[in-house]
């Protein structure tokens, strides 16, 4: 995807930059030159500039791995909804008058293989090696930590407020808007997992085009300013912290939510 390849080429970019800081001679700002004031703020040399990119490093790192998480999660639910479609399928049958209770048994296998399904889905989903649902994992936000995103723990009880029963009639019409509620809540999870993959990835396009300024200001025959370079640098990154802080706010609203379900 188009966000991975910006977040790629962003901490490729500020690893050259990096390197070169730490092999050569600092850099030159070309006019217009930084106030007595601005130098004493920002330091002079390579050494606060390589400072303050690597922590651009660091975030530009923590967004690529909170994207990648997001992705990872939002793959799963996916997944869970083609099973709870599937699982639709069943209980509209099983909920039909029509339907002959010999053919719902075999219905109400169906239907417990894909809530076993669900569960499987839900419990096999991991990232580093961890689980992710039910856990709170931390995007890194810079050198100053990380922000926590909770992701809820889900089973087909959870979703649905209990299991699902088609092998008769009246079972299974009272089940099918059971499945109807927890279609429902896969995709406002997969929503509020949409916005923030989104809000990541436009973080990252906004972040390197900032980082990408502060290398061309920094550079020997640089023609921008690196004092103003930096300052706007260093707002995109506030911005997206709150722009981030306000996404786990939504994600853990759902999880409020599904907690109470249980």
């Amino acid at each position: 995807m188009a966000i991975d390849r910006i977040g790629t080429q962003f901490t490729s970019q500020v690893s050259g930059r990096l390197q070169e800081l730490r092999a050569g001679p600092p850099p030159t700002v070309s006019a217009p030159q930084p106030e007595a004031g601005d130098a004493a703020r920002f330091g002079a040399g390579s050494t606060p500039l390589a400072t303050h990119l690597r922590g651009i490093q660091a975030l530009g790192r923590g967004l690529q791995e909170g994207i990648s998480l997001v992705q990872t999660a939002d793959a799963s639910l996916a997944r869970v909804s083609d099973h709870l479609g599937e699982l639709r399928t069943a209980a509209v049958q099983a909920a039909d008058p029509a339907t002959d209770d010999s053919v719902r048994v075999g219905l109400q296998a169906r239907v417990d293989q894909l809530s076993s399904d669900v569960d499987q889905a839900f419990a096999a989903t991991s990232f580093n090696g961890k689980p992710v649902f039910g856990s709170t994992r931390q995007v890194q936000a810079g050198d100053d930590g990380g922000i926590p995103l909770e992701f809820p723990a889900l089973s087909m009880r959870v979703l649905s407020d209990g299991p699902i029963e088609v092998a008769n009639l009246q079972a299974a019409q009272y089940s099918l808007p059971k499945v109807d509620q927890a279609i429902e809540r896969i995709a406002g999870l997969r929503g509020d997992l949409g916005g923030l993959q989104v809000q990541l990835g436009r973080s990252a396009a906004e972040l390197a085009s900032a980082a990408q300024n502060v290398v061309a200001a920094a550079s020997p025959d640089g023609s921008g300013n690196l004092v103003e370079a930096i300052t706007a640098l260093k707002l995109q990154e506030v911005q997206f912290k709150v722009a981030l802080k306000a996404a786990a706010a939504q994600l853990q609203t759902s999880d409020a939510v599904l907690e109470l379900l249980k």
